[in-house]
């Protein structure tokens, strides 16, 4: 399983500076990466009051959730912070929880001051150092991280194989991204959070569950109704112009044409007098 071996560090042998062969600390990690969403226009309109509050919102929601969840802060970024879990389940449950409590201290505040975190998470191969991480892993829960809506999580499909059926919650499936300076498309999913990413799935063009099935079963009904109104116009027409020519033809000439036709020709040989 990988979720059982996630931090057990794997050395590697690479040539150092000068060329000779050196160890280095490789271990499988789940990668959260997360930065506020619009932070340079917060700066711009307050910076002393959002750098207070982001210092705020990590020291008391990011912080302690992250370490409750057996997960390291690994540097902060200025406008962010990237973390490292030994466990994808950890990470996404993480996220979750100081999302929401994120939402909870900023409800009261304006929506053009609101701090909103995105994230991204992604389980891989990483290269570690005292103070950083590096590795293909990191560098996709980046990007990952940049196509979330703001309160929202992004995860790869690696992490979401890891995740599925072991946390509460429902996952939007965002198909294969071609993420900036990756290489090959990667599969996302939107974790949703009582309507939060209901933002991410509209952009996506992704419908919440039994969304489409209604969809369909009004399209249907909708046909059905139509198709009844076109038959009760048509009738009403067939009916209406029969009428017309009964009132203007000569009944005893029609009634001698018509008593030798079988009872179901009637209306056709009616028809014939327009």
């Amino acid at each position: 399983m990988v979720e059982s071996n996630l931090l057990e560090a794997k050395p590697c042998q690479g040539p150092g500076p000068t060329g000779a062969a050196e160890w280095r600390e490789r271990r499988l990690s789940a990668i959260l990466a997360a930065d506020v969403a619009g932070y340079s226009r917060l700066m711009h309109n307050d910076e002393e009051t959002t750098h207070a509050k982001l210092t705020a919102l990590l020291t008391d929601a990011v912080a302690p959730t992250i370490a409750e969840h057996g997960g390291r802060i690994v540097k902060n970024t200025g406008d962010g912070f990237l973390a490292e879990f030994p466990s994808a389940v950890e990470a996404v449950r993480a996220a979750m929880r100081f999302q929401a409590r994120i939402d909870e201290l900023t409800i009261d505040d304006a929506e053009d001051r609101r701090i909103a975190f995105r994230v991204g998470i992604n389980i891989g191969d990483v290269i570690v150092e005292p103070r950083d991480i590096f590795g293909d892993a990191v560098n996709i829960a980046a990007r990952l991280e940049n196509i979330a809506e703001p309160s929202g999580i992004c995860i790869s499909s690696s992490a979401y194989d890891q995740v599925l059926g072991k946390i509460r919650g429902e996952f939007a499936d965002l198909g294969e991204q071609n993420l900036k300076n990756i290489p090959r498309p990667v599969r996302a999913y939107a974790v949703v959070r009582c309507g939060s990413c209901a933002k991410a799935k509209r952009s996506f063009g992704i419908r919440a569950p039994g969304e489409t099935q209604m969809r369909k079963i009004s399209l249907v009904a909708a046909i059905a109704l139509m198709l009844a109104g076109v038959g009760v116009w048509a009738t009403s027409t067939t009916q209406a112009r029969l009428d017309a020519h009964l009132a203007q033809s000569n009944p005893s000439q029609i009634m001698r044409g018509a008593r030798h036709l079988p009872v179901a020709h009637y209306h056709d040989y009616f028809l014939e007098f327009k």
